[in-house]
């Protein structure tokens, strides 16, 4: 879930224009459990040069909840995608070495991720500096990360930012920032939930809805 969808505004019109009806089938389709067809959606739309569908098709069948889960194909599909440079296509790739348990070549594709823009990928990197897997382990170069992931909005990082605070027995004012950045963010991103549903902040974040889209 995520740019896919930075294009269509918050405004009513927008979202309800072509591409916007299609994202809505797609995502209604998903969460009734019919992949099948959000599958057959995405094929459509990609052999038509639309990369974001190949990114999408890349976060279907990497899902878990999904019953075509084939991190192969997820990996090809975030493959294709990445040509046309979609960055969150790069991250995907980085997520499905993650999975394989390639942790050199998962950081590669998060750190590249991140270059062209993915801001998902910096709790990542973050995660990555902090368990040193991947990478030498670098608390200090984690905690600028997951500062930077909760300055970009995200609350994953913000959360993993509050508990290197936490960690490090840093003063009363800077876990207080934090833990208030960090309910800040909580409240913003179901607010943003109401408005756009594949806003990238969701991604990792479950919402009031019965069932996570993946990507």
């Amino acid at each position: 879930m995520a740019e896919w969808y930075d294009h269509i505004q918050n405004d009513e019109d927008t979202i309800l224009s072509y591409k916007g009806e299609i994202l809505k089938d797609l995502i209604d389709a998903w969460r009734s459990g019919n992949v099948e067809h959000a599958i057959r959606i995405c094929e459509d739309r990609a052999s038509k040069g639309e990369a974001e569908f190949q990114k999408i098709l890349g976060w279907i069948y990497y899902s878990k909840e999904s019953k075509n889960h084939d991190l192969e194909k997820a990996l090809h599909h975030f493959e294709e995608a990445a040509k046309a440079g979609q960055a969150e296509a790069v991250f995907g790739i980085g997520c499905v070495y993650h999975s394989k348990k390639d942790y050199s070549r998962a950081f590669h594709y998060y750190s590249d991720s991140h270059r062209l823009g993915c801001k998902r990928s910096l709790y990542w990197i973050g995660a990555m500096y902090d368990t040193g897997l991947g990478v030498e382990k670098d608390t200090e170069q984690a905690l600028r990360f997951y500062k930077r992931g909760m300055d970009e909005g995200y609350v994953l990082a913000s959360k993993a930012y509050l508990r290197a605070v936490l960690r490090r027995k840093s003063s009363t004012i800077s876990v207080v920032k934090a833990l208030f950045k960090y309910v800040l963010l909580i409240v913003n991103t179901f607010r943003l939930a109401r408005k756009n549903i594949g806003s990238e902040f969701l991604a990792d974040v479950i919402t009031e809805n019965s069932k996570k889209v993946p990507w």
